[in-house]
C-alpha cells in the first residue's frame, strides 16, 4: 500500500488533492535501489526535482511499483505548485502502470489525484468520470473511509456545477462513512461543503449550524487551512445577511491564514469574496489587489473559473472608476473563460446548471453594453445566454446520433429507464399510502440518483456516436443569421429582465431598435399577479382587476414598441414572462382587444433556436398526417371496463393527491380532428390503445402532426418526472405504467412539424436560470418536433376540445399554417358566450417555428 508523505499530506489534504486512508504498512519493491524522498508542505523547485531523481533511479533499476510511486507523488507536488498540466501527465503514467499491476488501490488513490487536478483546472465533467472510476474501486474495496472520500468529492463536482440538491444527497451520504473510517479531518471538511449546499438551497439556519460545527472541529483537529475555509464560509452568510463588518473580518482573517499557510490555491478562492465586499464598501484600491492577486495565483493554477471570476471583478471596478471601454474588455475576458467552460461537459444538465449560475456575468455584460450604445453586441451576448443547452440538444437531435451507437449501450440505457420508472411508481404509491416522510425522501433521494445515472449513460451514449466528434459546438447566431430568418411581417421581440434595469430588443428582417425597462422585480410582480388572475377560478369577479392587471403588463412590456407591432410577434421571454400568453394581453392603451385580435404569437426559448429549428424540413413532409393519443382508461373502476378492480395510485401530482379522473370530452375532441383528415392519413389511439408503449414502439415517427387529449403531471422539482398521462389498466385490468415521462420522451425520435399536448399545465416546468422552463415541451424539441402547443394552466374540458376543432379546422380546412390558426381559433372562441374570459380561450401558446 503506497501513499504520500505525512509532511506533504498536510498541504495535499487542505487542497482535496489526495485520499488520505491510507494505513498499515506498505509493500516494499523486490528491488529497493532508491526511496522516493519526503516532500515538504510547503513545496518548491527542488522537491520535484528529487522526486525526478528517485524517479530516474526506479526505472533504471525495472522498480515499476516504485515508479508509479514517484510519479503520483511527483503529480501532488505539480498541483500545489500550479504546474497541473504536468502532473496530469504523472498521473496518466502512474496510472498505466498502477493498471498493470493490478493493485486497486493504489489505482484508486491516483484516479482520486487526478480528478482534483481536473477540478482545479475547472474541466469538471473529467473530474466527475475519473471520481466514478474511483467510487466503483473504493466499493469493491470495501473500506467505509475511502468511499466516503470519494462520494464527498462527487457532491463537490456537483456543488461547483450549481447542482446543490445532488452535492447535498452525496454529503449526506459520504459524511457517515468518513466518520466509520475515523477521518475526522475529512469529516470536518465534508462538513463545510454540506453546510454550503444548505445554505444555497436556502436552509440557511442549518447551513449556519453546520458551518459553525465544522469550524468547532477544524479548531479542535489543529487544521488551520480548514479553519479558514471554514471562516470564509461564515463570512459569505454575514455578507448575505448585510453584516458587512462580520464579514470583511471573517475574510480578511480567512485569506491571512491561507497565506501563511502558502496555500495558493485556496488563497486565489478566498480572494474574490473580499473583493467583492471592498467594492461595496468602496475601497476600489483594495479590490483591484484583491482581483488582480486572484487573476495572478489562478493563471499560474491554469483555473478558468477564477480566472473569470478576476475579470469580472476587474471590469466592475473599472466600470465604477468610468473606465467603460476597460471595463467592457474585461467582462468579454471573464466570460469567455465561462464560456469555454461551459463547453466542457458533453452533458446538457451540467451545461445548464453551470450557465444558471453565471447568469449575472451575462446580465452585467448586458448592461455595460447596453450603457456604451452597443445594442448589437447587448443582443448577442443575451442570446449567449440562454437556452444554451437547448441548443446543443437541437444540434444532436437532428444529427441523429442515437442511430448507430452500440446496441449494448442502448439495452443498459433501457434497462436504467425502467428502475427509474419503477422507483418513481413507488415514490406515488407511498405519498397515496401516506408513508412517512423520511420513507419517501428516502425514494427521492434514489430517484435523484437513477436520474444522475441516466443523464450520464445519455451522455455516453452521444459522445461513443460515430457522428459526435464531427458535430462542432452549436454556437448562438448573430444577429444578422436572426434578421435573415425573419419574414418582413414578422417582430421578435427579446427580453432580459436585470436587477437594476431591463432591456428590450425589436428586431426585424432590416431593423434593431432597443429599450430600457423597469427591474426584474417591478415586471415579474406584475406579471406573476396577472397568471394568478387568468388561472384563477372567480374568473367573473376577478374580471377588472385582471383587466387592470393586463393593462399595465402590456404598458411594461409593449408600451415601448406601440407603434411598431407587426403582424406576427415572436416572443423571447425571461424569468417569469416564459409562463406568460402574450396574446392575452391588450393592445398598448386599448383596455379591451388583446393582441390576438390582430397578431398571431408564437414564444420561442431564444432566437437562435429558430436557426436550429429551420436545420431540418418540417416533420415528414406533405400531405399532412395525423396521429391521435385520447381519452385513456385511467382506473379499473373506468366503465370500459367490466370489473371491479380497485383504482390506481392517485398522487401522480406532485405534492397534491390528485387522481386522473375521464375527460368527457377527450374522445369528442379526437372524433372532431378525425373529421378533417382523410383516412387513410389518420391513425388515432384511445382508450386502452392510448398506452405509454405505442408512443415508446415509434408507431408516431411518421406522422407530422402528433396530438395528446389527456391528463398531466407536472413534476416541479424534478422536472424529468413530469408527465403525459396515458392508460393505467389494460382491457383485463392489470395495472400498467401509463405515465410517459420527460426522460421517456428524450429518447424518442419524433420529427413532427407540430406536438399538440392539450392537457393542464403542460407548457409549465422548472426554471433553471440561463435555460428557462425545464419540462415537456422541451423534451419534445429534444425529441426532433419543430413546434410544440401546450397550456400554462389547468385548462377547462369542453373549452379546450371547442378550441382543438376550431384550431384543426383553420389548418386542416382552411389552410392555414399553425400560428394563424391557434389565432384564428382563440379569437374565435372568446366571442362565444359563456367563453370570453381569458380562461377559457388564452391558456394555449405555440412554441417553435411559424413557417
Amino acid at each position: 500500500m503506497r501513499c504520500a508523505s505525512k509532511a506533504l499530506r498536510g498541504t495535499a489534504l487542505a487542497l482535496g488533492l489526495l485520499v488520505p486512508a491510507c494505513g498499515g504498512s506498505e509493500r516494499p519493491p523486490e528491488k529497493t535501489v532508491a526511496t522516493v524522498p519526503p516532500v515538504p508542505s510547503l513545496p518548491h523547485p527542488g522537491d520535484g526535482q528529487a522526486l525526478r531523481d528517485s524517479l530516474a533511479k526506479f526505472r533504471a533499476a525495472g522498480d515499476r511499483a516504485g515508479e508509479a510511486d514517484a510519479l503520483n507523488r511527483l503529480g501532488l507536488v505539480q498541483v500545489v505548485l500550479g504546474e497541473t498540466e504536468a502532473a496530469l501527465k504523472s498521473y496518466g503514467e502512474a496510472l498505466k502502470i498502477d493498471r498493470s499491476l493490478g493493485d486497486p488501490k493504489t489505482e484508486a488513490d491516483v484516479l482520486a489525484n487526478m480528478a482534483r487536478a481536473y477540478s482545479v483546472m475547472g474541466k469538471m465533467e473529467d473530474a466527475l468520470e475519473l471520481f466514478e472510476q474511483e467510487l466503483a474501486l473504493r466499493q469493491k474495496l470495501g473500506q467505509d473511509g475511502d468511499e466516503g472520500y470519494c462520494l464527498v468529492n462527487i457532491g463537490r463536482i456537483y456543488a461547483s456545477l450549481g447542482d446543490s440538491q445532488n452535492a447535498i444527497d452525496f454529503f449526506t451520504r459520504g459524511l457517515p462513512l468518513l466518520e466509520a473510517g475515523g477521518l475526522q479531518l475529512q469529516a470536518a471538511g465534508a462538513l463545510l461543503d454540506l453546510g454550503r449546499a444548505l445554505d444555497r438551497t436556502g436552509r440557511t439556519e442549518e447551513g449556519l449550524s453546520t458551518i459553525e460545527q465544522s469550524l468547532r472541529q477544524q479548531r479542535r483537529l489543529r487544521n488551520p487551512t480548514g479553519e479558514a475555509v471554514a471562516l470564509g464560509d461564515l463570512g459569505s452568510i454575514h455578507y448575505r445577511l448585510g453584516h458587512k463588518a462580520e464579514a470583511r473580518r471573517d475574510y480578511v482573517l480567512e485569506v491571512r491564514i491561507l497565506r501563511q499557510a502558502g496555500d495558493r490555491i485556496r488563497e486565489s478562492m478566498a480572494l474574490p469574496k473580499l473583493g467583492r465586499l471592498q467594492e461595496e464598501t468602496g475601497d476600489l484600491r483594495g479590490a483591484v489587489l484583491s482581483y488582480s492577486r486572484v487573476l495572478q495565483l489562478s493563471e499560474e493554477s491554469g483555473n478558468r473559473e477564477y480566472q473569470g471570476l478576476a475579470w469580472m471583478g476587474l471590469a466592475r471596478v473599472r466600470r465604477r472608476l468610468g473606465d467603460l471601454t476597460g471595463a467592457r474588455q474585461a467582462a468579454e475576458n471573464a466570460l469567455d473563460r465561462f464560456d469555454a467552460l461551459r463547453r466542457e461537459p458533453s452533458s446538457r444538465e451540467l451545461r445548464a446548471s453551470f450557465l444558471a449560475i453565471k447568469q449575472s456575468y451575462y446580465e452585467f455584460h448586458i448592461d455595460l453594453l447596453m450603457e456604451l450604445g452597443q445594442q448589437a453586441q447587448a443582443f448577442e451576448v443575451s442570446e449567449q445566454a440562454r437556452a444554451r443547452s437547448l441548443l446543443d440538444a437541437l444540434a444532436q437531435t437532428r444529427a441523429d446520433l442515437r442511430s448507430d451507437v452500440d446496441p449494448a449501450l442502448l439495452q443498459s440505457e433501457a434497462k436504467l429507464e425502467d428502475r427509474l420508472n419503477a422507483t418513481d411508481r413507488l415514490r406515488l404509491s407511498l405519498a397515496e399510502g401516506g408513508a412517512a416522510p423520511e420513507r419517501i425522501e428516502a425514494v427521492e433521494r434514489d430517484l435523484r440518483e437513477l436520474l444522475l445515472q441516466s443523464e450520464r449513460l445519455r451522455d455516453r451514449l452521444r459522445r461513443t456516436a460515430p457522428r459526435y466528434a464531427a458535430l462542432g459546438e452549436a454556437q448562438p447566431a448573430r444577429l444578422e443569421a436572426i434578421q435573415r430568418l425573419l419574414d418582413p411581417d414578422t417582430l421578435l421581440l427579446e427580453y432580459a429582465l436585470g436587477k437594476e434595469r431591463s432591456f428590450l430588443w425589436a428586431v426585424t428582417s432590416s431593423s434593431l431598435a432597443s429599450f430600457e425597462l423597469p427591474p426584474r422585480a417591478v415586471i415579474e410582480e406584475t406579471a406573476r399577479r396577472a397568471l394568478f388572475l387568468l388561472a384563477s377560478d372567480q374568473r367573473t369577479l376577478a374580471r377588472a382587476s385582471t383587466d387592470m392587471a393586463l393593462a399595465e403588463l402590456s404598458r411594461l412590456l409593449l408600451g415601448p414598441v406601440a407603434g411598431q407591432l407587426s403582424k406576427r410577434l415572436v416572443i423571447v421571454g425571461d424569468g417569469s414572462l416564459h409562463t406568460l400568453p402574450f396574446g392575452v394581453l391588450p393592445l398598448p392603451g386599448l383596455s379591451d382587444a388583446p393582441l390576438i385580435g390582430e397578431h398571431e404569437v408564437l414564444s420561442l426559448p431564444s432566437a437562435s433556436a429558430l436557426a436550429a429549428l429551420r436545420r431540418e424540413p418540417a416533420g415528414p413532409g406533405s400531405p399532412v398526417t395525423v396521429a391521435v393519443l385520447a381519452d385513456p382508461v385511467f382506473a379499473a373502476g373506468d366503465p370500459r371496463l367490466h370489473h371491479g378492480a380497485a383504482a390506481i395510485p392517485a398522487s401522480l401530482r406532485s405534492g397534491r393527491p390528485s387522481p386522473f379522473a375521464r375527460l368527457p370530452f377527450a374522445h369528442e375532441e379526437a372524433e372532431a380532428i378525425r373529421e378533417l383528415v382523410p383516412a387513410q392519413r389518420f391513425f388515432t389511439a384511445q382508450g386502452f390503445a392510448a398506452n405509454r408503449q405505442i408512443v415508446l414502439s415509434g408507431r408516431l415517427k411518421p406522422y407530422s402532426i402528433v396530438h395528446f387529449a389527456t391528463h398531466a403531471s407536472l413534476d416541479s422539482k424534478v422536472p424529468e418526472l413530469s408527465a403525459i398521462a396515458l392508460s393505467m389498466v389494460d382491457e383485463q385490468a392489470r395495472p400498467l405504467d401509463g405515465l410517459l415521462r420527460v426522460h421517456d420522451i428524450y429518447r424518442l425520435s419524433l420529427p413532427a412539424g407540430l406536438v399538440v399536448l392539450s392537457a393542464c399545465d403542460t407548457g409549465l416546468g422548472q426554471e433553471v436560470r440561463g435555460e428557462g422552463l425545464i419540462g415537456l415541451t422541451r423534451a419534445f424539441f429534444f425529441a426532433g418536433a419543430r413546434r410544440v402547443l401546450v397550456s400554462l394552466w389547468p385548462v377547462e374540458d369542453r373549452a379546450t376540445a371547442e378550441l382543438m376543432r376550431r384550431f384543426y379546422r383553420e389548418m386542416l380546412q382552411n389552410g392555414q399554417p399553425p400560428a394563424a390558426a391557434l389565432r384564428s381559433a382563440q379569437s374565435a372562441l372568446r366571442r362565444e358566450p359563456g367563453w370570453q374570459e381569458p380562461y377559457y380561450w388564452a391558456g394555449f401558446i405555440l412554441q417553435g417555428d411559424w413557417r
